[in-house]
């Protein structure tokens, strides 16, 4: 079992930031354009159960993932995570299932390494921009490293998902 521990900040201005990230010798490990397909469950309320079902289409391949519900609520958001890579026909098999879509999250993505954590500048379209990390590092570290790029600490709670939604509503 895997478990995902992250805190996700808004910004203003992700080329601070990498210039920053960059100025402490953050690596960058990839730049790619990430689509991220929800689905609901035709028996159980994922916004309820606080879990989450998605397709992730990057370079041409694909990962199922569920995203289990949050063990840990605050600053740092902590839930398990099943990532399983898939061959093409998953979704017309969800949707086959009675898996509805329910939401298409469009965002351009620059992953870093710094320092042990692991550090996502996201573009997300209709949200914005934002700063991702995650670690196994303790809350004091994460925050001293937010500290040193710049950032503002103003964790934000909701998921891309929750955020995308809660516009709709």
């Amino acid at each position: 079992m895997r478990f995902e521990r992250e805190v996700k900040i808004k910004v203003k201005d992700l080329e601070r930031v990498r210039n920053r990230i960059r100025d402490n010798r953050g690596i960058l490990k990839k730049r790619v354009s990430q689509i991220d397909i929800y689905y609901s469950h035709p028996c159980r309320d994922f916004k309820k159960t606080d879990e989450a079902l998605r397709v992730r289409i990057e370079r041409g391949s694909k990962e199922v993932t569920y995203k289990g519900p949050r063990i840990a609520k605050g600053e740092v958001k902590v839930r398990e995570e099943i990532n399983v890579a898939v061959e093409g026909g998953i979704e017309e098999i969800f949707e086959k299932l009675g898996f509805k879509r329910i939401a298409k999250i469009e965002k351009e993505r620059e992953e870093y390494e710094l320092k042990g954590f692991k550090i996502s500048l996201d573009k997300v379209r209709k949200l914005g921009e934002f700063v991702e990390i995650e670690t196994n590092e303790p809350l004091d570290e994460l925050k001293a490293l937010v500290e040193e790029l710049g950032i503002p600490w103003k964790p934000v709670a909701k998921t891309y998902l929750e955020l995308l939604t809660s516009q709709r509503a």
